[in-house]
């Protein structure tokens, strides 16, 4: 079962090359705890829509490229441990 939850996101803004850039913080509110992290980047990006501010593009992008590693990552991460009590009891 799902519950919300309200997230304070610090999101890294820079305006270009040249800019120094800053931490914003950002509220996502009413995020399921089913939903993930671009689905929740994406609820976040529309309430920014909304409020006219520049949404968080690069990040999204930035983020389903790290998910997809996340993914790789965790898939062979999954496979050694599944592969280890094999190893421990012949040891």
């Amino acid at each position: 079962m799902s519950e919300n939850i309200n997230l304070a996101l610090k999101v890294w803004r820079q305006n270009g090359p040249d800019d120094k850039g800053h931490l914003e913080t950002y509220e996502a509110k009413d995020i399921s705890t089913d939903m993930s992290f671009l689905e929740m980047l994406d609820v976040v990006n529309e309430q920014l829509t909304v409020t006219e501010k520049n949404p968080l593009l690069l990040i999204m992008i930035a983020a389903r490229v790290f998910v997809v590693c996340v993914e790789q990552w965790l898939t062979v991460w999954l496979t050694v441990q599944s592969l280890r009590p094999h190893f421990a009891s012949s040891i």
